[in-house]
């Protein structure tokens, strides 16, 4: 007990010096972009969806038309109705660059799944997406990276360069500046800058051992839902 006692400053710190904990942090990065790409393509979906089919059934429901009319308006009813499977579909699209991603930054063994694109897959036979589990587990794969993305972007934005600011504090003030702010703290004496350092030293490793936890989450969570399984 005494000697995992010990050795915890030592497990803490080597995380400066660990290769993979920079992929880890160019890895949640990355996954920052992937995030934000498919929540505005998800929301652009459901929003041309939802504009395509409420409204025109709230008309057709409270008011006689004529059959053209309503001919119309069933045809922009079908095409809201349609934009929910194309959504599906363009969420198998980022699959391969998904699964090479996590196999060269977060050393997964993920196949790559070149076969989606043979005409025996679901985009050339598109009843393959309803009896088949991998289209699903990928599909649910991309929603999860949207949550994902976001706590990618809180993580670094507000602990990781927080962290890293009152730990490069000395470097900034030697160069000149000599009032600094971080937040709600102003930093104008040796004192403060020397107390902002030590604070750094502390918060650092562990703002990193949190990065390199959510890396592997992603990790584990793209090697469940992206490999590939037959139908």
């Amino acid at each position: 007990m005494l000697a995992k006692i010990s050795t915890l400053p030592r497990n803490i710190f080597t995380v400066f010096i660990q290769k993979q904990t920079y992929v880890n942090l160019l890895y949640l990065w990355v996954n920052i972009g992937f995030g934000f790409t498919y929540y505005i393509i998800l929301q652009v979906c459901l929003s041309l969806s939802w504009g395509f089919i409420y409204p025109n059934i709230a008309i057709l429901s409270s008011t006689s038309l004529d059959f053209e009319t309503q001919l119309k308006l069933s045809g922009v009813i079908l095409v809201g109705l349609l934009v929910i499977p194309s959504l599906f579909l363009i969420f198998q699209l980022p699959v391969v660059p998904e699964q090479a991603l996590a196999n060269l930054l977060l050393k997964e063994s993920i196949r790559l799944d070149t076969a989606m694109w043979s005409k025996d897959s679901c985009f050339f036979r598109p009843w393959r997406l309803l009896i088949s589990a991998s289209p699903w587990k990928r599909f649910l794969y991309m929603v999860c990276k949207v949550p994902l993305g976001g706590i990618s972007f809180f993580a670094f934005f507000n602990v990781f360069i927080p962290a890293a600011a009152l730990f490069g504090m000395p470097l900034a003030y030697l160069v000149g500046f000599r009032n600094l702010i971080i937040g709600p703290w102003r930093f104008d004496s040796v004192e403060k800058v020397l107390a902002a350092f030590l604070s750094g030293i502390l918060l650092v490793p562990v703002a990193l051992h949190g990065m390199n936890l959510l890396a592997k989450i992603s990790g584990l969570l793209a090697k469940t839902l992206l490999t590939t399984s037959k139908a």
